[in-house]
């Protein structure tokens, strides 16, 4: 049996997620929650298991269970930014700016390329929520066909086309995996899995 890779949880009101990545890349999500959360799935912040093409019914003694999963599952909820929450991600977008350009003066160029990563990420957060306020929902299954991190400012020249973005996940990985050893003595690297599977990402095109 494959041993885990990666795992992610996380929970809300209405469930518990577990979401593992093996080493061999499959990945598994498990999904706990109640017979009557399930019958509030139009409250869900997301349902993991929305899809009707990725979704198969394996056992069940729940005639609740049942019939939610025989019906339509709703479209999880479009839950754009407040005011609020938008003066609070610009604010922190043009500080962020300013603490940039100041390290970059004093020389410190680690922390001025990290807080420009950080503006470069905050640019596709923004865009993430045009898209969804779009297309008035949050999952999107299909590709984005207007591809719109192609208008997100930044040095996309750099790593936008598909085979620069594998380059610089790369290179992330084998950094992360030197800085990680030198931290913590008898580490072991684990980059080998992900390696593996960008090298079939650039066979694929």
């Amino acid at each position: 049996m494959r041993r885990p890779y990666a795992v992610d949880q996380r929970s809300d009101a209405f469930t518990c997620v577990t979401r593992v990545c093996f080493e061999d890349m499959r990945r598994l999500d498990v999904v706990v929650t109640t017979e009557a959360a399930l019958l509030q799935a139009e409250r869900w912040p997301s349902v993991p298991f929305a899809d009707p093409k990725r979704r198969k019914l394996v056992f069940s003694r729940s005639a609740v269970v049942d019939r939610a999963l025989a019906a339509p599952l709703p479209d999880p909820p479009v839950r754009l930014a407040s005011d609020e929450e938008f003066a609070r991600l610009s604010n922190a977008f043009w500080f962020r700016g300013v603490m940039a350009v100041t390290k970059v003066v004093r020389g410190d160029r680690l922390v001025a390329v990290h807080l420009a990563l950080d503006m470069l990420r905050d640019c596709c957060f923004l865009t993430m929520l045009l898209r969804d306020r779009a297309a008035g929902a949050a999952f999107h299954p299909a590709p984005d066909r207007n591809d719109r991190v192609a208008a997100v400012p930044g040095t996309w020249d750099l790593v936008y086309s598909r085979g620069g973005i594998l380059d610089l996940i790369e290179r992330a990985c084998v950094g992360f995996d030197k800085l990680a050893a030198e931290w913590t003595p008898g580490y072991r690297p684990r980059s080998g899995p992900l390696r593996s599977l960008i090298d079939a990402a650039r066979r694929s095109f």
